[in-house]
């Protein structure tokens, strides 16, 4: 049996919207109604409770936090330019942004965790109160995403490197980093105040 092709005349349109963006898209929806719930749960048991804090003589590290709030952010950004570069054709400054993007995003990890092994120094754990389990299961369910993103990014670093930067895949990490970047005020802003 042979199959023979014929060209019905009808041609191809672009896609409005590429399926690796709409597809992160989709995926990212599904993270915010995570990160809704998370928060809303935090939410609910903070306001059921009655003493909310951290044990006493334990202060969460407040400054240093918002410092590496703003070492994430100019991480965000400095992904959100790397997509500016490559639509422009400037591949070379697009991989070098996006390689500070994900040290930057490193270096904010890197400084999480060390905030966590201080706390858990001084006896605040997931099993030292309330406070401290839902502190950890909001700021540990952020770190995992971030890492997770960070080891695609930087994945997709050398695939740039020696494929080219692929244009549409790098606006669909763009959507996923900068949802990390961005819901990370929020939960600095409902955990640590």
């Amino acid at each position: 049996m042979t199959t023979v092709a014929v060209n019905s005349g009808i041609k191809k349109s672009k896609r409005a919207i590429p399926n690796s963006v709409m597809g992160m898209a989709l995926f990212v929806l599904t993270e915010t109604m995570f990160f809704t719930a998370l928060v809303s749960a935090y939410l609910v048991i903070k306001a059921g409770y009655g003493y909310w804090a951290p044990p006493q003589g334990l202060t969460l590290p407040v400054a240093m936090t918002g410092v590496n709030t703003f070492v994430l952010l100019l991480s965000g950004a400095l992904l959100f330019l790397a997509g500016r570069s490559a639509a422009k054709d400037k591949n070379r400054l697009a991989l070098q942004q996006i390689v500070a993007s994900v040290v930057l995003g490193a270096v904010f990890v890197c400084v999480q965790g060390y905030e966590w092994i201080g706390l858990i120094t001084y006896g605040f754990t997931l099993k030292s109160s309330v406070f401290a389990g839902t502190f950890f299961l909001l700021v540990g369910a952020h770190a995992i995403h971030a890492l997770a993103v960070l080891l695609f990014l930087g994945y997709h670093c050398r695939v740039f490197y020696q494929k080219g930067i692929d244009k549409e895949f790098l606006t669909a990490l763009q959507i996923l980093w900068l949802f990390v970047v961005g819901i990370w005020p929020i939960l600095y802003g409902v955990v640590y105040f």
